[in-house]
Formats: C-alpha cells, structure tokens, sequence
C-alpha cells in the first residue's frame, strides 16, 4: 500500500499473528522502506515472530544502511536466542557508534550465554569491539567479567578504558571492591580518581557508601573521592 498509515498497522497486524511466512514481506519493509516508523514496526514484528526471522536480521547486520543495522540487532537481542552472539560481537566493530552501541545493548538482552563471546572480543578485537564488550559485560552484569575489565582499565585505547571504569560499578559490590583495589595499587591514585568524575550512578554510591564503614584509611579516602565526584 502506498499510505505508510496502512503500512504500519499492516505490520503491527503480523507481528501479533506470528506466521513465519510473513517474515519476507516484514524483511522487505523494514530494509527498503523509507519511512522510518513503518521499518521500526516492521523490526518490532520480526522480532514478535522469533526464531524463524534470526536469519534474515543476521543478514540484514551487514546492511548499507545504519538504521536498518541497529533496528535489526535490537530486534535480535530482543528475540534472545543465542545464535545471534557471534554476529552481534562482530557488529562491535561496526564503523557507526551508534550501532555498535546498539549491538552491545542487544549482547546486554542476551544475558550470560553472551559471556565468553564478549571476554574473548574485549581481548582480541579491534578499539571499537573491544569497547562494546566492556560497555556489555556492564549490562549482562556477571561477575565473571570483572577480571577482563580490570585488565581492560590497561587499555591503550581511552574509549575502551572508559567503558570498563563504567561497567565495574554494574557488577555491584564485587565490581567496586575489585575497583578500589584497583585505585589502591595505582601509582598515581589521584589522577585515576579524576578520570572516573561523575562515575557512580545510584547504584554504585550505594555500594559504595556501604563499603565505607569497613575500609581501610586509604579505600576510605578513595571511595569518598568517588562520591564526591
């Protein structure tokens, strides 16, 4: 239909019925439609129908367009099936920060399957795939991340060390504890304070105002310089 009014409630139709052999029409609609909310709905009923639409969104992670890079790793994440890691790993290195930043939200949804991958990517990958992984092992929020992100605070690369200083703190009180001995074996402890300003969210300030009580003169006074800020 040529009104993008029926377009999209055509699309929010199929996406309730769930048929897999809508999955064509949908994959047209969202990689050659011009209209943005007519190609967002599309990607919503694709990833309403599932399993069988993890292909064709696979495909469409190597698409000219960055939009339809995004929308598809976002549907792909919230289809949740681990088939879509190893893709959604390579998309970290896409050369759109937007996309990547999306592809490491999509990795977030996926949960601790997407651990291992994500371990291995923040070693070996390329500055922007290794920045992805430690922004998403900071939203998977499993423990067994916080070792590859303290190595990562080593990072040549600023971005990456950036996003490992912010994924810590989401791995709640094993993450910061792991964090303030980090600070304290620093050489210069003052300069790595400055570089987490406006570092601790809710969550964080919380842990660290319990860690507070029982710390050590040094910890006490990082951890005061980390609320501070």
């Amino acid at each position: 239909n040529r009104n993008p009014g029926v377009q999209y409630d055509a699309a929010e139709a199929l996406g309730e019925l769930g048929d897999p052999s809508s999955v064509g029409p949908l994959m047209a609609a969202f990689s050659g439609d011009r209209y943005s909310g007519v190609r967002w709905k599309a990607a919503e009923a694709l990833a309403r129908i599932g399993v069988p639409a993890i292909g064709p969104l696979v495909q469409a992670l190597s698409h000219p367009d960055e939009d339809v890079r995004w929308m598809a790793a976002i549907a792909l994440g919230e289809i949740g099936d681990p088939q879509a890691i190893g893709p959604l790993v390579r998309l970290l290195g896409d050369p759109d920060r937007f996309v990547q930043s999306r592809a490491a939200f999509a990795l977030g949804e996926l949960g601790p399957e997407a651990v291992g991958p994500l371990m291995a990517a923040l070693r070996e990958g390329d500055p922007g795939t290794r920045e992805g992984a430690a922004r998403a092992l900071g939203l998977i929020a499993d423990t067994r991340g916080i070792e590859p992100l303290l190595g990562a605070l080593g990072d040549p690369e600023e971005t990456v060390r950036d996003a490992a200083l912010s994924a810590l703190p989401m791995m709640g009180e094993e993450g910061i504890r792991a964090l303030v001995r980090f600070l304290k074996g620093a050489g210069d402890s003052e300069a790595i304070i400055e570089a987490f300003h406006g570092l601790p969210d809710h969550r964080a300030s919380e842990t660290l105002r319990a860690l507070l009580p029982g710390a050590d003169e040094d910890s006490a006074r990082i951890i005061r310089a980390l609320l501070e800020d």
